[in-house]
């Protein structure tokens, strides 16, 4: 297995083409997650020879809790291959993107889970605080309870209690 780090959309057309079947694969959607990104900061692929089995993408942004301002990461686009799950590939590309994170000065990292039980052991724990969004679905901004989102602080600070101003979308 080789695993390859990516800076600003910076995939090879081989390789991209192998990240978009995963992702139609799993997501039944890849052009929304390779898509260009002015916040993208990584992207990591893992790959079994041509074969693309393990994604994810680290974003980062900043928001705030009241007067609270921080740089966040964002983890978007973690995709395993049914064929490799249980073999801790997302947990490699979690460790990835942390490194990543700590370069960039991000207090906390923020996910959105189909199954939270995988990023627990990576730190992460489900978040209370309510999101101020945008819903990019109904091109509105909402204040919400997000299902199974998560987060990990990289500092000592905790994250306070409050609305998290996520200040656009998550992916």
């Amino acid at each position: 297995m080789v695993i390859n780090k990516y800076h600003k959309n910076s995939i090879p057309i081989s390789e991209r083409n192998s990240i978009l079947q995963l992702l139609n694969t799993v997501f039944n959607e890849s052009e929304k997650v390779i898509q260009d990104n002015k916040e993208e900061m990584c992207r990591i692929a893992i790959f079994d020879l041509d074969k693309c089995i393990a994604h994810g993408v680290g974003y980062i942004r900043q928001m705030n809790i009241d007067k609270y301002n921080f740089n966040a990461g964002i983890i978007g686009g973690i995709a395993v291959d049914e064929n490799y799950r249980k073999q801790g590939l997302a947990k490699q590309i979690l460790s990835i993107m942390h490194e990543e994170f700590d370069t960039n000065i991000i207090k906390h990292s923020f996910l959105f889970a189909n199954n939270p039980n995988i990023y627990l052991s990576s730190g992460y724990t489900l978040l209370t605080n309510k999101l101020h969004i945008f819903d990019s679905i109904t091109q509105e901004w909402h204040i919400w309870n997000w299902p199974n989102s998560m987060y990990r602080n990289f500092t000592h600070t905790g994250l306070p209690n409050g609305i998290i101003e996520f200040n656009g979308q998550n992916y």
